[in-house]
């Protein structure tokens, strides 16, 4: 029930108590949300809810080593930021962590590549930094996508939700196609 509450409270964000985030993380989560998911013409992370989704996904659905890895990325990219800014960032303003976020993913072609490659290197190279590091913000992007995306207002507003899926017309001009089709 808290799960279905916290897809329904996303218009509660500034009041949310975190349950299985420290305030600190909480207040990241929010900030990588938001840049991730920035309100455009659609809703944005926040607007939907995605910190208090997960959060509640982490408290009450998640397996432990799920939630020992998402507790590890956070220590990574909290590892970096003090690299990067020398203070952590429970101590940085929402201007610096939206830096940080931006910094990590303007990258040239060639070490986008490198990043990629890394990624997919067969077995991970789990004691590199980069490594980490992009490890980190490519699982929790996907947390974030997964639950933005599987959310009531973007699954049945945004996106076309039609439970009874019609006719299949293959070869048609994307012009004709209204929307996408929601998860």
């Amino acid at each position: 029930m808290s799960i279905l509450q916290a897809c329904s409270a996303h218009g509660n964000e500034n009041n949310w108590q975190p349950q299985f985030f420290s305030s600190e993380q909480g207040s990241f989560f929010r900030s990588l949300c938001d840049f991730l998911l920035p309100a455009t013409d659609t809703p944005g992370g926040l607007d939907v809810g995605v910190p208090q989704i997960v959060d509640i996904l982490l408290m009450n659905v998640y397996e432990a080593k799920y939630i020992e890895q998402f507790t590890h990325w956070f220590k990574v990219l909290d590892n970096e930021y003090f690299n990067v800014y020398k203070k952590s960032m429970k101590e940085s303003t929402e201007e610096e962590r939206q830096a940080f976020f931006k910094g990590l993913y303007s990258l040239s072609p060639e070490n986008a590549e490198q990043i990629e490659q890394l990624l997919m290197s067969k077995p991970p190279p789990k004691k590199n930094r980069k490594y980490q590091i992009y490890d980190a913000m490519h699982s929790l992007r996907n947390a974030i996508i997964d639950a933005y995306c599987t959310s009531e207002e973007i699954g049945e507003k945004v996106l076309t939700y039609d439970p009874i899926p019609g006719a299949y017309n293959g070869c048609i001009p994307v012009s004709e196609v209204k929307n996408v089709w929601s998860l």
